[in-house]
This record gives structure tokens, sequence and C-alpha cells, in this order.
């Protein structure tokens, strides 16, 4: 009977484990592409300059480090590798006189958190 509930909590601690890192991810989520989505507002708007956008996305590539500590405890996939590598870039695509490239990867960006989530939830 030991047995039995040593099985049990094993199988409750996995199952946390897993609901945890789903929350950790659905909450990264919703923030980063939040701020992609105002990133992208001020580029498409023009009423954030060179250096706002840049700063802008400045912040976001803080806020993305933070996230990805977190996130590769839980997750790992490739797309977080190419999400590290456009957030890099954004800062200085921001300072471009058209933001087409900008707009691209944030695009880019976008794409692969969704190719994460669509990996990491059920679908059922």
């Amino acid at each position: 009977m030991g047995r039995f509930y040593i099985s049990l909590a094993l199988l409750a601690a996995i199952l946390g484990v897993c609901t945890f890192s789903l929350h950790q991810y659905s909450t990264a989520a919703e923030e980063m592409t939040a701020q992609l989505d105002r990133i992208e507002q001020a580029a498409l708007s023009g009423e954030a300059g060179p250096d706002k956008l840049s700063e802008m996305c400045r912040l976001y590539g803080e806020q993305w480090e933070d996230r990805e500590e977190r996130l590769l405890r839980f997750i790992r996939h490739p797309q977080l590798d190419e999400i590290t590598s456009l957030t890099a870039e954004l800062q200085y695509l921001a300072t471009d006189d058209s933001p087409s490239h900008l707009l691209a990867s944030i695009e880019r960006i976008k794409v692969n958190i969704k190719k994460i989530g669509t990996a990491e939830f059920f679908n059922g």
C-alpha cells in the first residue's frame, strides 16, 4: 500500500511541475506579446522616434532575458533560441529609417511564441 501512495505522490509532483511550467509560459507569452504589440503600434503610427523605439526594444530585451532564464528550466525548444537572437536585433533595427525590418522581426518573434504554445498545450 505504501508504494501506491508513493506513486500517487510522484504523479502529483509531475502534474504540479507541468502545470507550473504551462502557467509560466502562458504568463510570459501574454506579457511579451502585449509589449511587442505596443512596440509595433509605436513603429506603425510614427509617434515614437528611433530613440524611443530603441529604448522600448531595449527594455523588451531585458525582460525577455529574465523570462527566458525561467522558461529554460521547464521548456526546451529551438524557438526560444530564435526568439533570443531576434530580440537581440530589435534595438538596432529600431534605429533604421524604415520600420519594415523591425516589424518583420516582431512578427517572427510572435510566430515563435505561438509555436511554443502549440507544442506545450494540449490540442483537444
